[in-house]
């Protein structure tokens, strides 16, 4: 009886309280992601989400979606390498109409605490060009998609690391990774959402961490070590 229990967990309520998000787990197997309207009970299901937040106007439901119980039990079976074990997806969902945009092997994502315009996404390495530069020393970073959840107007940096929006939602500040092909040494910029005014803070060290933005957004902090050389 027990290997039949389900349990239920990553409870989210969003800021009007129509809505709530929560998942249903088994003791092995798929858990499923319910999106439950609490005054009509309409339901929307999403197989094996996970990982939800609602966005602060309450229109989004943004949710990372994993592999396959399956998939992944005979990739783990087969030795596979890291790189090589099945990736998540990420799960757009407009509440209101029920639709749901996909994408897959995406690493992480992150929307502002106090903001509902802007969502960002990182995708996985791309494995193609993993195996072209299988001699090669690879560049950490990999390519982050921010969109504008209110048009849907969308850009995107390559060879990023790190990246963070302030609690307002009006700046993303993103690490990217160092060029070795091109020469281009490792770089912290700051961009402003609404112009989309890229400002340089740090070009060219090592090892950067600790990003902080004040209440406002208006100061930033980290801590860098300064040499440009990496550490074997």
């Amino acid at each position: 009886v027990y290997d039949q229990w389900q349990s239920i967990k990553d409870v989210v309520l969003s800021n009007d309280g129509n809505w709530m998000s929560y998942t249903v787990a088994p003791q092995e197997g798929d858990a499923t992601l319910y999106i439950r309207h609490l005054k009509t009970n309409q339901i929307i299901q999403i197989e094996r989400g996970t990982q939800s937040r609602f966005t602060e106007n309450n229109a989004y439901l943004i949710a990372k979606i994993k592999p396959s119980f399956e998939e992944t039990r005979k990739a783990k079976i087969g030795k596979k390498k890291p790189e090589e074990m099945p990736k998540d997806s990420l799960a757009i969902v407009n509440v209101a109409n029920k639709s749901i945009e996909k994408f897959a092997r995406v690493k992480s994502f992150k929307i502002a605490e106090k903001s509902s315009e802007w969502l960002a996404w990182q995708y996985e390495k791309d494995e193609k060009k993993k195996s072209e530069n299988a001699d090669k020393k690879e560049d950490e970073g990999t390519l982050l998609v921010i969109r504008n959840l209110l048009n849907n107007k969308q850009d995107s940096l390559a060879l990023i690391t790190e990246y963070f929006f302030d609690k307002s939602g009006k700046h993303l500040l993103v690490e990217s990774a160092a060029n070795t092909k091109d020469s281009i040494k490792a770089s912290v910029h700051l961009i402003g959402l609404f112009s989309w005014k890229k400002q340089r803070i740090l070009y060219g060290f090592n090892d950067a961490k600790g990003y902080s933005f004040d209440e406002e957004g208006t100061q930033i902090s980290f801590v860098a070590e300064r040499d440009s050389v990496k550490k074997e």
